[in-house]
């Protein structure tokens, strides 16, 4: 991404100085590693942001990534370039807001108004920042679009930018979201429609400029698919790095004496809470349980006596098999079949004593 030109120029001796004085390892994002060229600067996302606040009439919800402060002072400034009040909704947001300012950015951005004050306010002088850019269904965009929020509610003729890219998989989520937004009248505004996102990975022209600066012995490719990988380690290697190094997920690095070597893996993959503690996704139980998810479940109470004689009619009770108007004729039909099995099974036990 290009800052501006006295920035660029300051990083730039200051990344000289920092391989002059020797690098053995540059660990490098690989997301734009095909990408030729330059990524936009923020500035290009900003004028895009001011430009359509300025025609909005109604209220304006902005939705971007929580961790993207870049992004999230464009917005600001953009929103007091056309005087409005700036309303921050999601705890993730306020997080990343809260410890960008106590490290000294974003300290130029006038003070937000509550979620309860943004409702005494003009609509048409409002900008709210709101989570929820990639579909989340908890995030606040989701609750807003379905009309569920508790403080923030949108009108027809309101303006909602979704300031982020869509990350491969969570296309139908963000989907749906939008089409609740537009069906409500909401005018929608992605980076399809109006430069209101920029990148922030760097381009192939970046890395090179990089790896130019900074002249590293070895270089490890990370962030992104495998063809982003072996993209980035072949620019890497063009650019006369020694050595290229791919790691997967969890590899422990040595790194030693200008080379790099992997010397074993941790324990990583998809955790989640289970009951009172974290376990495993891919645990046997819940692939059981996801098993049942897809397929349903049966089950078959017997009672049967010391001899192993049915006391009863077996109880049948099925779960997602079949639909409700077939459930009474499989019920019946299974419990019969079930009968039929353990008779013939008590028959057998009773021949072979």
């Amino acid at each position: 991404m290009k800052p501006p030109c006295w920035v660029k120029i300051r990083i730039v001796i200051r990344l000289r100085q920092i391989g002059d004085e020797g690098v053995m390892a540059l660990i490098g994002d690989s997301t734009n590693a095909m990408v030729d060229g330059y990524t936009p600067s923020e500035a290009v996302a900003l004028q895009g942001l001011t430009d359509v606040i300025a025609e909005a009439e109604g209220l304006v919800a902005v939705t971007c990534f929580a961790s993207n402060v870049a992004r999230l002072g464009s917005i600001m400034t953009a929103a007091a370039a056309n005087n409005r009040s700036i309303c921050v909704v999601g705890r993730a947001l306020n997080r990343t807001i809260g410890a960008a300012r106590d490290t000294g950015y974003l300290a130029d951005i006038p003070d937000f108004v509550s979620e309860s004050e943004a409702s005494l306010i003009p609509r048409n002088h409002m900008v709210v920042i709101c989570t929820g850019s990639q579909g989340e269904t908890r995030a606040a965009m989701a609750k807003i679009a379905a009309g569920t929020h508790e403080s923030v509610e949108l009108q027809p003729g309101d303006t909602v930018i979704y300031s982020s890219r869509q990350i491969p998989g969570n296309e139908p989520a963000i989907t749906k979201v939008q089409d609740m937004l537009v069906r409500r009248g909401i005018h929608l505004i992605t980076d399809e429609d109006r430069s209101v996102h920029v990148s922030g990975h760097p381009a192939r022209d970046e890395l090179v400029e990089m790896y130019g600066l900074v002249r590293p012995q070895i270089a490890i490719p990370v962030h992104g698919t495998a063809r982003h990988l072996m993209a980035h380690a072949e620019l890497a290697n063009n650019c006369q790095v020694k050595q290229t190094l791919i790691p997967n997920n969890g590899a422990a690095i040595r790194l030693k004496s200008g080379t790099a070597d992997i010397i074993g893996y941790a324990p990583v993959g998809l955790l989640t809470p289970e009951g009172g503690e974290v376990v495993d996704l891919q645990s046997d139980h819940l692939r059981s349980r996801r098993r049942m998810l897809w397929n349903g479940t049966v089950t078959a109470t017997v009672v049967l006596s010391a001899v192993g004689e049915l006391l009863m009619a077996p109880q049948v009770s099925q779960t997602g098999l079949c639909p409700d108007h077939q459930s009474a004729d499989f019920i019946a039909d299974a419990g019969l079949a079930v009968e039929d099995v353990i008779c013939q099974q008590a028959a057998q036990e009773i021949m072979t004593k």
